[in-house]
């Protein structure tokens, strides 16, 4: 045990304020938080203090009503509605409404705002006592002008048995038990049993009081008039309290989670032990009119009094009070086996055994030197050391010094000081260096590996398993192993004392009965760690303030009790770290220091005895025990609560989007959202239990969001430009001393927009589709129709190759062959025949193509001149006249363009010309146009037309006719006539030849 340094004149000895029951026989402590304007409340007049499903806590004032979440109060007035700030009944009902009882009627809560609904019969309502709900729903008010039932709209009267409701008296409270149905007014009690049978209580004579009340309690019917307490059991009043209050009436009453009933009124509030309730404690609290009474989950009971709101704690525990024959002062405590203590008070000689409630002096003489430090020997005694230099060993009634052991020098100071199982003696850590005192006597000692002395030693604990743990100021964590050698523990406890800036001193080694070992380093909190196959320790977990939950990072003293509970002091207050499932651990912030009512900065202590399951705290001025048999753990994690949604940055009428609304705040079920959105949502976690209540918040939006967000403390959160679909909002909330708890569920959905809908979706579907089928169809036709184009360009080719090469040309050149063959003209028919040859093969062959180029085509027409030429015996002199520009071979004719106008120029022109007889064939190139001619100098247009030559007409308007449309379509310009005539004539008028001009467009189309 750690020595305790004090002024010899302890005036700055800060005394405990716990509020000390009177019996003994409870053993327990309360310790109280009363909350007023101060910390938030509209007043510190309270009337009613009411817990809803969602975790809240509403506190009715004489200024209005107020929501508290434990951390922080949300007040409503009259500007939210409220008609009277005075309140009283609350009532959360099954479908989550909340109805608030007023002096100006009955109202509902509802997102933030109060709505009043009249009475039916005009009546004026001065006060609202309560609200009922009953098995089938109906709502009920009982009010200064009587009982109502909610109609809807309105609150209409009710009678409950003709003859039985007593005229003129305030309804005051309706209950349903099992047993019935019970309904009081003022000092009236009337009772419906199970057959439907009125029946009217027999209680005795008084007026009562306003504040009486008819209430369940722990499942059990039972009603206060004037100054007794009553249980009732069908029609028969069965009173409980054996000491009543003579001059007192009782207000309230309620029994807590352990089953202890409550009871309060005009200035007094008391306790029974649980399930004894016809005996009852003085009173606990000081406070004036106790109103109402409230019990949570939490084990806490919430008393609405004429000062303040008031909390109530059960702590199971006992102060020691200051009586004759106790200790004044407490300067160390070493707890001894079979639950005593033995007590040094700071004197010299002044020792006290503590057993069964009592203390006796214990008569140890310590002769010379004032004590340095104390400690336990682990069996039935204690080491003391001297200032003067040697120690003594207390067991029992006697005071042994030992002899052997004494320090190598005179000692002004001891950190700290632990009893050796393994070596039979006890380690010491003086201000230089590390002792072990065993039958041998007192010395440094020496680790075998290193040869030289633990300087600086702070802390020193021996473990079960033989290893040593010792911290040197400066220098970190070592061990000493059973065989004698030191051993650096700072790579496996991962700190060391050089760069902490902290006070060292405060570094403390624990060992509870799991084997588990605990380090304490100021400022950084918490530490656990495990012990391996070799027995040295490695780190676990760490806990801090800020991460874990603890209520502060400085960290005094530890101690555990028989469920290997870890009992945790800081300077803010003591924390309790309890086993979990898979060797988890749930911490719990037991006690504040304000619930303590003394300053711990090093001034309070833990010990315990875990064999005997006690644990004991002491200051200078107190000494608590605590009963951990008794302590029932029940910290919840926070739940969060969803309590507010805007769209769009506005106030919503979630009645028009969603299938209904849930709760006092409004909250839409299965909302729709349009598709332009940006969704807010506001959440809290009320937490009531929690002494410093600091909530986080994670959420996920499923399914865009499968991972829970990083937890943050802002209490709301936007989503903006959520698409189309459904889905499912999650947010959860932990505080710093307790896991994740339920979540809040939010299920809504999206509207897509029009384009985004089934039957847009559908009727574009088939739109496209029909787009896409006339696109096919038109382009079928078009296809078609090319290709009918095309046959029809076929057909006009091969009908001009039938106008040009005639069938009567081939009888014709055929007949002139066979003549000359007969004739004997050998070589002018072979040469004929080869001609006409060439000229038959060049035509079949270039008509396959859809262009050729003009050499070409100049190439077919002296080849059909030299055949008609041969043919006719005619001599005809063919000459070409091309432009230096013009490249024949790159530039491309539609094949046999020019045939016709030659031939033309042969049959009409020159065939009936007497003398020389000549075709010229120009070309020349003009811009994006060929420009070809074919002149001839015979008898002239006019002169030919008056030949009356049956079949030349028909022959002549069909080939001129097919090939313009030739040309038309090659040029793609129906603008530009492809085909000119001029006539030649002389001086004196008379025709010298014909000329032929085509406009070839030398950029034809695709296709040719």
């Amino acid at each position: 045990m750690t020595r305790i340094r004090f002024s010899s004149a302890f005036t700055w000895l800060i005394p405990l304020a716990l509020i000390a029951l009177g019996p003994r026989v409870l053993a327990q402590e309360h310790v109280q938080k009363k909350f007023t304007v101060a910390d938030g409340l509209p007043a510190s007049f309270t009337y009613r203090a009411y817990a809803d499903r969602e975790g809240y806590l509403w506190i009715a004032t004489t200024a209005g009503l107020s929501r508290f979440d434990g951390k922080q109060f949300v007040n409503y007035g009259l500007s939210d509605g409220l008609l009277s700030l005075k309140s009283d009944g609350l009532l959360e009902d099954s479908k989550g409404r909340m109805w608030v009882g007023t002096n100006a009627g009955m109202a509902e809560f509802r997102n933030n705002r109060f709505v009043y609904y009249p009475v039916s019969d005009s009546a004026t309502i001065f006060g609202v006592a309560d609200f009922t709900e009953l098995r089938d729903g109906r709502i009920l008010a009982e009010t200064s002008a009587g009982l109502y039932e909610f109609a809807g709209t309105c609150w209409k009267p009710l009678k409950l048995a003709s003859g039985f409701d007593p005229p003129h008296l305030r309804c005051r409270d309706v209950i349903e038990a099992g047993d019935g149905l019970y309904a009081k007014y003022d000092s009236v009690i009337v009772y419906r049993d199970p057959a439907g049978r009125w029946w009217r209580l027999p209680l005795p004579a008084g007026n009562g009081s306003i504040s009486n009340r008819l209430s369940l309690a722990g499942g059990t019917a039972m009603a206060s008039i004037d100054n007794h307490l009553y249980r009732l059991s069908g029609s028969q009043c069965i009173a409980i309290d054996t000491v009543n209050n003579p001059d007192k009436n009782y207000f309230s009453f309620a029994v807590d989670t352990r089953g202890s009933l409550w009871a309060g009124g005009a200035d007094f509030l008391k306790t029974s032990l649980a399930g004894s309730w016809g005996r009852f404690s003085d009173s606990v609290s000081s406070a004036r009119n106790i109103y109402f009474l409230s019990a949570d989950s939490n084990a806490q009971v919430w008393a609405a009094t004429s000062e303040g709101l008031i909390r109530i704690k059960n702590i199971s525990a006992e102060t020691i009070g200051h009586e004759r024959g106790t200790p004044t002062l407490v300067n160390s405590i070493v707890p001894l086996p079979g639950g005593r203590l033995l007590i040094w008070s700071g004197g010299k000689d002044e020792f006290y055994y503590y057993e069964k409630g009592k203390f006796r002096p214990a008569a140890l003489s310590l002769g010379k030197g004032n004590i340095l430090l104390m400690a336990s020997d682990h069996r039935d005694g204690a080491w003391v050391a001297l200032t003067s230099g040697g120690f003594l060993h207390l067991e029992g009634s006697a005071c042994k010094k030992i002899a052997a052991f004494s320090f190598p020098h005179r000692m002004s100071e001891v950190f700290d000081m632990q009893s050796s199982a393994s070596r039979g003696g006890i380690w010491v850590c003086s201000d230089s260096t590390l002792l072990l005192g065993d039958s041998t006597g007192m010395r440094s000692f020496i680790p075998h590996n290193t040869g030289k002395p633990l300087e600086k030693p702070i802390r020193v604990w021996e473990a079960r398993n033989g290893l040593v743990l010792v911290y040197l100021d400066g220098q970190g964590v070592f061990a000493i192993t059973p065989a004698g050698d030191q051993v650096s523990l700072i790579l496996q406890t991962g700190f060391d004392g050089h760069h902490k800036g902290r006070n060292q001193h405060d570094v403390f080694f624990y060992e509870d009965r799991s084997g588990e070992f605990w380090i304490t380093y100021p400022g950084l909190g918490l530490f656990e760690y495990g012990f391996g196959k070799d027995h040295i320790p490695y780190r676990k977990r760490q806990y801090t303030a800020v991460t874990d939950g603890l209520q502060s990072d400085k960290i005094i003293s530890l101690a555990a009790d028989s469920a290997d509970r870890l009992w945790i002091e800081s300077d803010a207050g003591i924390d309790i770290l309890e086993k979990g499932a898979d060797d988890s651990r749930i911490l719990f912030n037991y006690l504040s220091e304000n619930d303590l009512g003394v300053s711990l900065n090093g001034f309070g202590r833990l010990v315990s005895m875990p064999e005997e399951n006690q644990v004991w705290f002491f200051t200078p001025a107190t000494i608590i025990h605590f009963h951990p048999g008794n302590i029932q753990l029940t910290k919840a994690a926070p739940r969060a609560s969803i309590e507010s949604i805007t769209l769009n940055f506005k106030e919503t009428d979630w009645h028009a989007r969603g299938d209904s609304v849930h709760g006092y705040f409004d909250i839409p079920v299965n909302p729709e959202l349009p598709y332009q959105n940006t969704l807010s949502i506001f959440f809290g976690a009320p937490d009531l239990g929690s002494l410093s209540a600091d909530p986080q918040w994670a959420y996920r939006l499923l399914p865009l969001d499968t991972s829970w967000s990083p937890p943050s403390r802002l209490r709301s959160v936007s989503f903006a430009r959520i698409p189309a679909g459904n889905y499912v909002f999650e947010v959860r909330s932990r505080d710093k001393a307790s896991g994740w708890g339920a979540s809040a569920i939010l299920r809504f959905s999206v509207i897509p927009p029009f384009w985004g809908t089934l039957f847009f979706k559908v009727f574009t579907a088939c739109l496209v589709c029909a787009l896409t089928w006339l696109l096919i169809r038109t382009r079928e036709k078009r296809i078609h129709q090319r290709a009918y184009i095309a046959g029809q360009l076929k057909d006009m080719e091969m009908k001009a190759l039938k106008a040009q090469i005639k069938p009567h040309f081939i009888y014709n050149a055929l007949n002139s062959i066979q003549a000359l063959v007969v004739s004997g003209k050998k070589e002018e028919s072979l040469r004929y025949i080869g001609s006409f040859s060439r000229l038959l093969r060049q035509v079949l062959e270039y008509t396959e193509n859809n262009t050729i180029s003009l050499d070409k085509e100049l190439e077919t027409l002296q080849l059909y001149v030299q055949v008609e030429t041969l043919r006719l015996g005619m001599e005809l002199h063919f000459r070409e006249n091309f432009s230096e520009d013009l490249v024949s071979e790159f530039e491309k004719v539609p094949p046999l363009i020019l045939q016709p106008f030659v031939e033309n120029a042969i049959w009409h022109g020159l065939s009936r010309k007497e003398g020389f007889k000549e075709i010229v064939m120009s070309a020349t190139v003009n811009g994006d146009w060929l420009v070809c001619e074919v002149r001839d100098n015979g008898i002239g247009r006019l002169a030919a037309m008056e030949w009356k030559v049956n079949s030349m007409p028909i022959h002549l308007s069909r080939a001129l006719e097919i090939t313009r449309k030739r040309l038309i379509d090659f040029n793609v310009d129906g603008g530009v006539d492809p085909i000119v005539f001029i006539d030649h004539l002389d001086s004196a008028n008379k025709p010298t030849g014909t000329s032929v001009i085509l406009s070839i467009s030398r950029k034809p189309p695709r296709g040719f």
